[in-house]
């Protein structure tokens, strides 16, 4: 199945490359959809019959129909999934979102080179081509038990009308895919709906289901919302009901069934579903022993408005998502695709895109580009991973970021809000904007660690485990009874205190040079680093050989400098020169005093006479 499905990519992607840049542009017309088609032969119009059957089957891609001849180049572009790892989804519903922003549609075209036949409508040589119309198709294959295999499609034929209004047409058909010859009969289904048949001269004929419900008009922008599911409604072996829900921007809310198809009225029941994945039974031989096998896809796509018609599509913007019901929900497909395979129509101008911005919800963009087939999800993510060391508690710091290649770019893209798990601790972290994410592993003894940081996969990307070792060194301080110390690891300066020995981690594929500082003086203690062992004074850690290492110090009594015994003078000489001033003031102060007399007591004169006046000299004291 895998060279198979190699084969079919391999097959589309030639068909883009072929048309290189030969895209044309075309000016917006305001054709009526009735007589967009017209033929090469004998330059006269098809029919009404003819036309409105070429714009109402939507060709699967089958030996029967190999005369149909699209212009190269172009693909049904859209959202397609395969199953294409590994896993085969069967359900019993599918759904299709696709939000237009705007849309302009160029000219189409396909070319039925034989002659042809449309249920006694004979054309010769037709060209079938036109403006302005699209189609969008919701396309699954449905298994019916042992009844066969069957091609449903639910489709919005879209005409634009101007500028930002669209004619929208819901039409479905059904094939028979039981083998490459086999066909629509009408005693086998009951619907809306009838079988329709096309005649190609030298091929043979092929018939298919068809209903074509009422049109709408709709303004952009607007939600196409189209989904198929199995049902149990009426008598038969199995019933698809076709619905769509259509929101525009005006308001309208066009929504409902307009059709429910039962497969061989009247038969019991039988086990039915929707298969994505694996290959269906139509085989259409390429020639040269190669042949090609449709497979049993979903596909959501843009292209031309029937019978294998090719379209230039000017200018689109948009979203998709492509969904199948798990019975209780619909969840988005486990693979996509920007191709599909298994129908004929096919356009150019549409680039899809990715937007894995919700992991567990991807959806397309849709935008004017060339067409490029790609795998859209899920994508492998890329994990690198560094180490920081902390080397004053001896742990390790594990910094990574997850990145990866979106479609065909060599560009990588930030795979954000995505949990990431680190084994050994059984710490989880969510990744940043950027991401990023880091864990701190603190290792409780030296040998081999064997670490891994995984994440542990979503729709959008696979799983990724991301397996390394760290290896854990010991080295030991010896002399320095537990002061500090300043350690050299690859030219980075971390101070070590109160420590008598260290862990230190190296990441896997990395190494680490140790040394130390050859004397560290804090208050008034010297440690001198003497050397590893004897004298090596540096040692080199690896990450896959853990080392049990000493390194040896020698605790001295700090030894002034010759700057603090300058100092050390001028403040004692400063200190003894104040000292000798204060000695000799203090000196001369006592010889003062001893050398000075004392005053003898003065006789007291006589007392005058009587009648004398005795002169008043205050209290003077005697000098």
């Amino acid at each position: 199945m895998k060279n198979r499905f190699a084969i079919f990519l391999a097959i589309v992607m030639l068909l883009i490359l072929i048309s290189g840049s030969s895209q044309e542009q075309s000016t917006l017309h305001s054709t009526a959809y009735s007589s967009i088609s017209r033929t090469i032969a004998n330059d006269r119009q098809t029919t009404d019959k003819s036309s409105q059957l070429l714009a109402h089957m939507f060709f699967p891609r089958e030996p029967r129909l190999d005369d149909v001849e699209p212009i190269s180049g172009f693909a049904p572009v859209g959202i397609t999934s395969y199953g294409s790892n590994g896993t085969v989804v069967q359900t019993n519903s599918v759904r299709g979102i696709t939000n237009i922003t705007g849309i302009g549609v160029g000219y189409f075209s396909t070319i039925i080179v034989n002659s042809i036949n449309f249920t006694n409508d004979y054309v010769n040589g037709t060209l079938y081509s036109g403006y302005n119309s699209a189609s969008l198709q919701e396309n699954a294959v449905l298994w019916l038990g042992n009844l066969g295999t069957y091609w449903t499609q639910n489709v919005i034929l879209l005409t634009q009308i101007s500028q930002t209004l669209y004619v929208l047409e819901p039409v479905d058909n059904i094939w028979n895919f039981s083998s490459s010859s086999a066909n629509m009969n009408q005693n086998a289904i009951s619907g809306n709906g009838s079988v329709q048949c096309i005649i190609v001269s030298g091929e043979g004929t092929s018939c298919a289901y068809i209903t074509a419900a009422s049109n709408f008009t709709v303004t952009a922008p607007f939600t196409i919302n189209l989904t198929m599911s199995i049902n149990s409604a009426g008598n038969g072996a199995a019933g698809v009901g076709f619905q769509y829900q259509i929101q525009d921007s005006s308001g309208d809310n066009f929504t409902g069934q307009y059709d429910n198809a039962i497969l061989y009225p009247g038969n019991p029941r039988v086990p039915s579903y929707f298969q994505i994945g694996g290959d269906s039974p139509v085989v259409d031989d390429l020639g040269g022993g190669t042949s090609f096998i449709l497979p049993s896809d979903l596909e959501l796509v843009f292209g031309g408005p029937g019978s294998g018609s090719s379209v230039f599509v000017n200018s689109v913007y948009g979203s998709q998502e492509l969904l199948y019901s798990n019975g209780t929900a619909y969840l988005p497909v486990l693979d996509a695709f920007s191709g599909g395979s298994d129908t004929a129509e096919q356009a150019a101008g549409i680039q899809i895109a990715a937007d894995l911005t919700s992991p567990f919800l991807p959806t397309a963009t849709l935008s004017s580009g060339v067409v490029t087939t790609q795998k859209l999800w899920p994508l492998p993510p890329a994990l690198t991973l560094t180490g920081s060391n902390e080397f004053s508690n001896g742990s390790l710091v594990l910094q990574g970021v997850l990145v990866y290649s979106p479609g065909t770019s060599s560009s990588v893209a930030a795979a954000s809000n995505l949990p990431v798990l680190e084994s050994l601790s059984g710490a989880s972290r969510t990744t940043g904007a950027g991401g990023g994410f880091s864990f701190l592993f603190e290792p409780t003894h030296t040998g081999v660690y064997r670490d891994s940081i995984s994440y542990s996969g979503s729709v959008a990307f696979d799983k990724e485990i991301f397996q390394f070792n760290i290896t854990v060194s010991s080295i030991s301080l010896s002399g320095t009874a537990g002061g500090a110390v300043v350690g050299d690891f690859n030219s980075s300066q971390t101070v070590i205190q109160n420590k008598t020995s260290l862990l230190v981690p190296v990441l896997q594929g990395s190494s680490l040079v140790v040394t130390f500082q050859n004397e560290t003086n804090i208050g008034n203690q010297k440690e001198q680093f003497l050397g590893f062992g004897s004298s090596q004074r540096s040692v080199v850690l690896y990450g896959n050989l853990p080392q049990t290492l000493t390194a040896n110090f020698e605790e001295q009594t700090a030894v002034l400098s010759v700057g603090s015994v300058l100092l050390y003078g001028i403040i004692t000489a400063l200190a003894l020169i104040v000292g000798l001033v204060l000695g000799y003031v203090l000196r001369g102060r006592k010889l003062q005093a001893a050398t000075t007399p004392t005053p003898t007591p003065t006789e007291t004169p006589p007392s005058p006479p009587s009648d004398q006046p005795v002169p008043n000299f205050g209290n003077m004291s005697a000098k």
